[in-house]
């Protein structure tokens, strides 16, 4: 028969390498989801300025236009 303090400690051990891998499991996966909200951010900021660039071009390309036209 196994006495209890050992049971506890057969116990811990067999656990310890759970306990380690969802420990790194969870860090993995909270760095993703932070670095996934960061890439998300970048490109709505990025996709944002890039619509505004290209409105302006447009914008000054029909002033070119009305000013050749009405001139």
């Amino acid at each position: 028969m196994i006495s209890g303090r050992k049971l506890s400690q057969y116990l811990l051990l067999a656990l310890l390498p759970l306990v380690v891998i969802g420990g790194y499991s969870a860090i993995l996966i909270l760095s993703l989801l932070i670095l996934s909200f960061l890439i998300y951010s970048l490109m709505c900021v990025t996709v944002s300025v890039s619509i505004k660039n290209y409105l302006q071009v447009v914008a000054e390309k029909n002033l070119e236009i009305g000013e050749s036209i009405y001139a």
